[in-house]
């Protein structure tokens, strides 16, 4: 079964919560096969966007698009538009500095001498060696599952740009001109994001 038949049949025959922290093109694609099944999405968490709520929030493929927008900004306007309201954790809290994964701390992972922790050292000491740090944007999201805490949100009336500025995500004020509502993201608690990391590595 792929991907989109999946999220269509589970949907259909049960509730839950979608998780998404890559490009939204499955999720847009059940949702056009079958609108109804919004009413079974219990919630939704959406890494995505980059909404200058805060001075980070800048685009990371252009200076105004985040790479998941960017990407299949059609789909991101499809599931904004079926009403069901996401917390979209932006580029606006996982681009903080204080998230970031320095040198000294995947040292910490390591020794923390779990196959799980000495897994994320294999795979990102070579990142980090080379760019001195490494941003978890999609570790973020997945946090705010764990801890509510971790990231604050505020419901916003949002537009995804598919044109001139392919992939800008932005709030606007007239709803009539927005593609949806969202909860987004603005503020982060990166002390509570790393002890969930901690905890899940050992």
């Amino acid at each position: 079964m792929n991907a989109v038949s999946f999220i269509v049949e589970t949907l259909r025959r049960e509730k839950a919560f979608l998780v998404a922290t890559g490009p939204l093109t499955n999720v847009a694609r059940a949702v056009m096969v079958d609108p109804g099944i919004i009413r079974n999405v219990e919630g939704a968490i959406v890494m995505g966007g980059a909404f200058g709520l805060t001075r980070y929030g800048k685009g990371n493929v252009t200076p105004s698009a985040e790479y998941n927008f960017y990407v299949d900004p059609e789909a991101a306007k499809i599931v904004i538009r079926s009403g069901v309201e996401p917390r979209i954790v932006s580029l606006d809290v996982t681009q903080d500095p204080r998230a970031r994964l320095l040198k000294d701390y995947i040292d910490e992972i390591r020794r923390i001498g779990s196959r799980a922790s000495e897994l994320v050292y294999r795979i990102l000491r070579n990142p980090i060696e080379k760019h001195s740090y490494f941003e978890l944007h999609d570790a973020i999201a997945l946090s705010t599952l764990v801890d509510p805490e971790v990231v604050r949100f505020k419901r916003f009336h949002i537009s995804i740009d598919t044109c001139w500025e392919r992939g800008r995500s932005r709030v606007v004020s007239d709803p009539r001109e927005a593609d949806g509502a969202a909860y987004v993201s603005y503020d982060l608690n990166a002390v509570r994001f790393f002890e969930i990391l901690r905890r899940s590595l050992r």
